[in-house]
């Protein structure tokens, strides 16, 4: 945790479990068409000021940029599926677009868990 700032004790436990709600709420929208995904996004997104210079804001970063390449791999697959030739693209597309989330979300969970930033 060098060379991040040390927040006062009530703030970084309130960031904390913020940003585990949002880890929570973004892996349920995985399975719910992204609708808690995106209270979690705009809470990262309120809150990520709040974590400046601490190894949480890093997290907020990390959830943030989660949410939304993920919201560009599932618009682009909309676009292939409306074309008759790219459905198989558009499928594929989603699954990878899932499974990169995933991914995310279990790198950034773990880093969380172990109080450590993520490089973003």
């Amino acid at each position: 945790m060098s060379g991040h700032i040390v927040l006062p004790e009530q703030t970084e436990r309130t960031l904390n479990h913020l940003v585990l709600a949002v880890y929570i709420l973004i892996a349920i929208s995985l399975f719910t068409a992204l609708a808690t995904g995106i209270v979690g996004v705009l809470i990262a997104h309120l809150k990520r000021d709040e974590a400046r210079g601490s190894w949480l804001e890093s997290h907020f970063t990390w959830l943030i940029q989660t949410f939304w390449y993920s919201i560009v791999g599932y618009a682009v697959a909309i676009v292939l599926f409306f074309t008759i030739i790219g459905i198989p693209f558009a499928a594929i597309l989603c699954a990878a677009t899932w499974i990169w989330s995933l991914y995310r979300l279990v790198v950034g969970y773990v880093s969380f868990n172990q109080a450590k930033a993520l490089a973003v």
